[in-house]
């Protein structure tokens, strides 16, 4: 059984990587993913959950 991964699939997980990572998400937009607006990578990373909303929260002035 074999891995189906496809380039969107890593561009993805990268953006994805990053934004979680604590890149801004207009550098994930802008350079990585090189969108022309912001409101594409919004979708395009999708919603996160209220559990990492919260360890966000919880860790954003540490």
């Amino acid at each position: 059984m074999g891995i189906d991964v496809k380039p969107h699939d890593l561009r993805r997980h990268a953006a994805t990587y990053a934004s979680r990572s604590g890149v801004p998400i207009e550098i994930v937009s802008k350079i990585i993913l090189r969108h022309s607006n912001l409101s594409t990578t919004q979708r395009y990373l999708g919603k996160i959950s209220d559990t990492e909303a919260m360890y966000w929260i919880e860790n954003i002035y540490r």
